[in-house]
């Protein structure tokens, strides 16, 4: 969201007294601002028919026509009610001050004035309607890229009912949707049955990167990378095998009368080479390499069901790898679903013995180099070789329904922290020149924890019983839970913001900015992750594109958070850029002593 410059405001200053008149325009003029005169209110609506102002200044007592009368006719008129309205008067008397702003004020300022306020809510106002301006732009694009959309949602709709009637091809890439594919399997199934020599392989492919970069993807942008995937697996493939789009980014491919499990893999190694994607979209170049789940026929296989199921398994023991892998499936595979039943049955157990760990790391504050706050993250030690973290931790919970259970440990934990820490800084005033007077601890929630239907009421029990102030905890919270469920999500994050609890988010996009502005959603930081700090070190565009974020999110006015700062080269690359705080390893070294003092005061 850029900055308009003040030039660019024209002011329209309404007073019958020449001395105010020339006071109040030598001054605007001087903070860059430009303006025009009017001695009575006929002139003023005059003035208004000639000339597009961002901001008027009105006295009330004038002849003929009040301040109140030309302000009523000014809101009556829909072409100027949007002009914000400044009343300027010696009167001080509440009534009058009501009756301004019941007749359309947006501020008042009572004579005699000093210099330093006018131009500070002249400012404050200008800032607001250049706001106004851009959300009204924004708007304006949205309802064009809407126009456009259900023009498509209802073309696509048409080519869906020709599509289902004849061939059940996918309307974005014409593979085969999993309906038809499914039925594909049956009959290769089938054959196996009646000829034991007869051999085919099931191939479930995952473009998982494509979840990372759905907010930098527009839906039609999203359909050209389908439809570019369809068409090189198109080439891949040979005549006897079939293809099918199963969902958003994952696909199938069944390949039959393969005579070895060498040439399964050949032919495995062949697709790979051939799938790899350069997508360039409008404003970015987006590299895929998906992975692969694969599953050789078998006489035991009975229903397609089945080997799709074996197929992803496989597919997710790839995952685990990073991208670009692939996993043939091995009964062995079976038995980690028992080991994670197993690890639901331990979960349960650590609930209630209450031994997840929380760890905290210092949030340095970049401008004042004082300690702002502390940020908790959860993990839990299941035993000596594996880590739980909080996303696989939430979903545990949420298997065994024990959301509740295990929000209601962490937020406890948390707010006894909390309150001990802000008793502290109460009492002990020498710990002013190394920590910040509002003191906050930042939580780190997983989609499933801002999802539990009644967690900002949980929230708000928990801290009236601890009797902390809400302004001392800060709540991050992932923006995929717009996407799993959109209207539960803005329920509680409405619910949390009434509730005056700060909220944090870990990503920043054109839906976010829109959601926010249209349901008044106050969020008060974004959080920005290595990944893009470790790019600033080698590109100049992704300075600029780090620049913007910044940028957009201070006029949200929203402060920005550096994670992961792992060396002094990093630390000064985000003060140039106008981060306010940061977190991470290096922080911790910085800070290691002013943090022993205070848990050592604290405890």
């Amino acid at each position: 969201m850029n900055k308009s410059k003040p030039n660019e405001a024209v002011i329209l200053i309404i007073d019958d007294n020449l001395d105010n008149l020339k006071l109040l325009s030598d001054m605007l003029e001087k903070n860059g601002y430009k303006t025009r005169r009017a001695i009575n209110g006929n002139l003023a609506l005059q003035a208004l028919n000639a000339t597009n102002f961002d901001l008027i200044l009105l006295d009330i007592n004038m002849p003929s026509m009040d301040g109140y009368q030309v302000c009523q006719k000014i809101k009556a008129n829909p072409e100027f009610d949007s002009i914000p309205v400044i009343f300027i008067s010696a009167l001080n008397d509440v009534l009058d001050k009501v009756k301004a702003f019941k007749v359309g004020g947006i501020d008042y300022i009572t004579k005699p004035f000093q210099i330093e306020e006018v131009t500070a809510r002249v400012a404050n106002q200008i800032r607001i309607r250049n706001l106004q301006k851009e959300l009204k732009n924004l708007n304006q694009k949205l309802d064009k890229k809407n126009e456009k959309l259900q023009l498509k949602q209802e073309s696509l709709k048409n080519s869906q009912a020709i599509i289902v009637n004849n061939s059940l091809k996918d309307p974005i890439t014409n593979l085969n949707t999993k309906i038809a594919f499914m039925g594909q399997i049956r009959q290769v199934i089938s054959k196996s049955k009646a000829h034991h020599i007869y051999n085919y392989i099931l191939i479930v492919i995952q473009y998982e990167q494509l979840k990372k970069y759905q907010y930098l993807l527009n839906s039609e942008e999203e359909n050209r990378c389908a439809a570019l995937i369809a068409k090189k697996i198109n080439k891949v493939i040979g005549q006897d095998s079939f293809a099918s789009r199963l969902d958003d980014n994952r696909f199938g491919i069944l390949i039959q009368n393969i005579p070895d499990l060498k040439v399964a893999i050949s032919q495995l190694q062949t697709i790979q080479k051939s799938l790899k994607i350069d997508f360039k979209a409008s404003n970015y170049q987006i590299n895929l390499d998906p992975n692969y789940g694969i599953v050789v026929g078998a006489q035991e296989y009975q229903k397609p069901e089945k080997l799709l199921y074996d197929a992803r398994i496989a597919l997710n023991e790839s995952l685990i790898e990073g991208y670009g892998n692939y996993k043939l499936f091995k009964p062995e595979h079976k038995y980690k679903i028992v080991r994670e039943l197993e690890l639901q049955t331990q979960f349960k157990k650590a609930l209630k013995e209450q031994i997840f760990g929380i760890h905290y790391q210092p949030i340095l504050c970049l401008s004042t180099q004082k300690i702002s706050g502390l940020e908790a993250t959860i993990d839990w030690e299941y035993n000596r070789e594996t880590k739980i973290t909080l996303r696989q931790l939430t979903q545990l919970a949420r298997e065994k329904n024990l959301l509740e259970d295990f929000n209601q440990l962490i937020l406890q934990t948390i707010c006894d922290r909390l309150r001990k820490l802000q008793e502290v800084l109460i009492w002990h005033n020498n710990l002013e020149d190394d920590i910040t007077s509002n003191f906050i601890i930042k939580l780190k929630l997983a989609t499933a924890q801002l999802l539990q239907s009644n967690f900002p009421q949980q929230l708000n029990t928990i801290i009236t019983q601890k009797n902390i102030e809400k302004e001392g905890i800060l709540l991050e919270f992932p923006v995929e839970v717009f996407i799993t469920n959109f209207e539960l999500a803005l329920k509680n994050i409405t619910a949390l913001q009434q509730l005056k609890i700060n909220l944090s988010i870990d990503r920043i996009g054109t839906d976010l900015i829109t959601t926010m502005c249209q349901n008044n959603l106050a969020i008060k930081n974004l959080t920005i992750n290595s990944h893009l700090l470790q790019a600033l070190e080698q590109k100049d565009t992704d300075i600029k594109i780090n620049h913007h974020l910044i940028e957009i999110a201070h006029n949200l006015n929203m402060s920005v958070t550096a994670t992961e700062i792992s060396n002094p080269m990093q630390l000064e690359i985000i003060k140039q850029q106008g981060y306010d705080f940061a977190t991470g390893k290096y922080i911790n070294q910085l800070t290691q002593d002013k943090i022993k003092d205070l848990d050592r005061i604290s405890s």
